[in-house]
């Protein structure tokens, strides 16, 4: 829902960051209640800053910076621009993660990014501008994020857990630290 809705809070003049806001508010709320629903609200102790950092920066300011390419250079190129996210899940992985860029995964991130680039946008009414393209990259990579901090979480949580806990503080209740989960 974070396109279509969008146009609707744009055109009741609700700013970028409000608009995120809810989004995330309400994502948060609905898989809090998935996760309470299924009895995975508890993360594992040790997990706990890294899952609350992942909602704080990964989570909201991917809706964030979505919203703010949104008004920088409209829906269309906001929407394509987070496609980039696996040449960052690419290149995040071999900076941190220390896996081979070999030849293969080199062409594969070349040719992400040229399809991206090569996406027919409607009627030529797109607006390319520079903070358009900058907040779009931002969203395709901390899009990105959500790979990597799944790669390392997935492992001991179950993906309803970590997104009912990846949220901004207000939802922070829904993952108490947890003693049966430690390792």
């Amino acid at each position: 829902m974070i396109g279509p809705l969008s146009p609707l809070a744009f055109a009741s003049e609700w700013t970028p960051l409000e608009v995120a806001f809810w989004q995330v508010a309400l994502g948060g709320l609905l898989f809090g209640l998935h996760a309470l629903c299924l009895g995975r609200v508890r993360a594992a102790r040790r997990d706990l800053l890294v899952v609350l950092a992942f909602g704080l920066i990964g989570v909201a300011l991917f809706y964030a910076s979505f919203q703010l390419a949104v008004q920088a250079s409209g829906r269309a190129m906001a929407a394509i621009l987070p496609y980039t996210d696996p040449a960052w899940v690419a290149l995040l992985s071999w900076i941190l993660l220390k896996e081979t860029m070999g030849p293969r995964k080199l062409a594969a991130w070349t040719l992400t990014l040229l399809g991206v680039a090569g996406v027919p946008l409607p009627g030529g009414a797109v607006r390319v501008r520079v903070a358009g393209i900058l907040w779009g990259w931002t969203a395709g990579f901390m899009h990105a994020l959500y790979y990597l901090f799944g790669k390392m979480c997935l492992p001991r949580h179950k993906i309803s857990t970590l997104f009912a806990c990846a949220r901004p503080r207000e939802f922070s209740f829904l993952c108490p630290p947890s003693h049966s989960h430690q390792s």
